[in-house]
């Protein structure tokens, strides 16, 4: 299956009739190839986990944001596993912001938390993601930094307790 960069992803929506089962997770990474020896594979590529919106792609062809290609260290056109798991819930998220902006937002925990619960649908140590907060020109910056029970969980419908780390270390 080949990587096809797509920003208008979050914009895409089920028809009411056409509802896949919730949560439907996959994990993504580069396909082995006889091309690339394993050890610079392995080195270069971080497996990502992410729900599927809609499928709508050519056959053997998937869309992804291009925030979930550089977590996954993929490139547009390059072979991408995809894998169907089936996650534990999380309990608890340690997010560290890596922008100094986030320590001047006044509800950062309550944006943070909508945009997790309308955008997200997994979480794995080592994954970035974006979050837009409302008049600022960029998205703040969040990098999953621990999880609980394990490296990567579920987060739809689950109680999760969420710390954040501001840029600085603070919390």
């Amino acid at each position: 299956m080949a990587v096809g960069a797509d920003d208008d992803v979050s914009d895409h929506a089920f028809g009411s009739s056409e509802q896949l089962p919730s949560p439907l997770i996959f994990r993504l990474t580069r396909r082995v190839t006889a091309s690339l020896p394993r050890q610079s594979e392995q080195a270069s590529s971080t497996a990502v986990y992410c729900g599927v919106r809609e499928f709508s792609c050519d056959e053997d062809c998937v869309a992804i944001p291009e925030w979930l290609l550089q977590t996954a260290g993929l490139a547009v056109g390059e072979p991408v596993a995809v894998e169907f798991v089936r996650p534990e819930k999380g309990l608890f998220a340690q997010l560290q912001a890596l922008d100094s902006a986030a320590a001047s937002v006044g509800d950062l925990r309550a944006i943070l938390e909508a945009h997790m619960r309308s955008n997200l649908t997994a979480l794995s140590v080592g994954e970035t993601f974006r979050v837009p907060v409302g008049d600022m020109d960029q998205p703040l910056s969040f990098s999953v930094v621990a999880l609980e029970p394990l490296g990567a969980v579920d987060i739809v419908d689950t109680d999760l307790s969420v710390d954040i780390l501001q840029a600085d270390g603070v919390v």
